[in-house]
């Protein structure tokens, strides 16, 4: 991680606080800055946190009073954007709804953040591309094949109109301890495997694993060097999801017998998903000295005991 000696205040305001992506940046810059953070999340705050540079506002962000009264309360320098309908399945069942949590919020938080002129920083995914190659560069043409991902690039060129700084991040298969969200994929299916259930796991679809500390890391980088455009953040190894589960299982010592390897076409999916989608960091890595963690020591630091 990088850190800067005398770092400048930051006020920030994080949307999808009780989300997997959420919690680890409100736990990250608790803990490495003395920034104030502001937390928000549909539900009510899960993190159970008390500190003076922490508070939190229940805000519907579809709902622009809402965002309204919250953003004028805070006076946020920057505007982290995570927060998101972000289920392939669910949102190509209910279009709508994902189009009104995925680009209308957005477009609400672009507009009340610019009166402060806030850095805006929105977390997109790598499902912008289609399945033809992986490996995706920030210059490559996007090509979305579900609807999640239509709707965060029609986010995405909304942000890209913000008169202030933006900075997009897209990111990919993030993993990592459970905080106050939900389990991410590797801790989910360990317990699976621990309970003795039977696990189907596709392997024939290819991803670049992103351990959660690399992303939290990798955005202070962004605040603090005040770094704009777009930037793919991700891991160097390229896996299946069962290769991932896999090699959990066997850090943990957890039995494999119930663990199977499939192709998606043994999966009725309702939203289509990539084949290929990796995302390709040499951009982050040469502005921002972006160093991630390996597949193997990310599993480790997510499923055994800290030391």
């Amino acid at each position: 991680m990088i850190t800067v000696a005398h770092r400048k205040f930051q006020k920030l305001l994080i949307t999808g606080s009780n989300g997997f992506v959420g919690s680890h940046l409100v736990h990250h810059f608790l803990n490495h800055t003395n920034w104030q953070i502001t937390a928000t999340s549909f539900n009510a705050d899960h993190s159970g946190i008390e500190n003076k540079n922490y508070q939190f506002f229940q805000m519907d962000f579809t709902n622009p009073f809402q965002v309204y009264d919250v953003i004028q309360a805070v006076q946020p320098t920057v505007v982290l954007h995570c927060g998101a309908m972000s289920k392939p399945d669910e949102c190509e069942q209910e279009q709508w709804k994902a189009y009104i949590h995925n680009v209308e919020a957005t477009l609400h938080l672009l507009q009340n953040a610019e009166d402060g002129k806030a850095h805006f920083i929105f977390f997109s995914t790598d499902f912008i591309f289609n399945d033809d190659k992986g490996l995706h560069k920030e210059t490559d043409e996007p090509q979305p094949i579900n609807y999640y991902g239509k709707t965060k690039l029609e986010a995405e060129s909304l942000v890209q109109e913000y008169p202030f700084n933006w900075t997009i991040v897209r990111i990919v298969f993030a993993y990592g301890k459970t905080l106050w969200s939900r389990d991410s994929f590797p801790v989910a299916m360990v317990k699976k495997l621990q309970n003795g259930e039977l696990l189907k796991i596709v392997n024939d679809q290819y991803r670049t694993p992103t351990y959660i500390g690399d992303i939290v890391g990798a955005i202070q980088s962004v605040i603090e060097n005040n770094t704009t455009g777009i930037f793919h953040i991700a891991g160097n190894d390229i896996c299946t999801p069962y290769d991932m589960v896999k090699l959990s299982a066997e850090i943990v010592g957890a039995d494999t017998q119930n663990l199977m390897s499939v192709n998606h076409t043994n999966f009725t999916e309702i939203a289509k998903r990539p084949l290929k989608s990796g995302l390709n960091i040499d951009k982050i890595k040469s502005v921002l000295n972006y160093q991630p963690t390996n597949l193997i020591e990310g599993l480790k630091a997510t499923l055994l005991p800290k030391k």
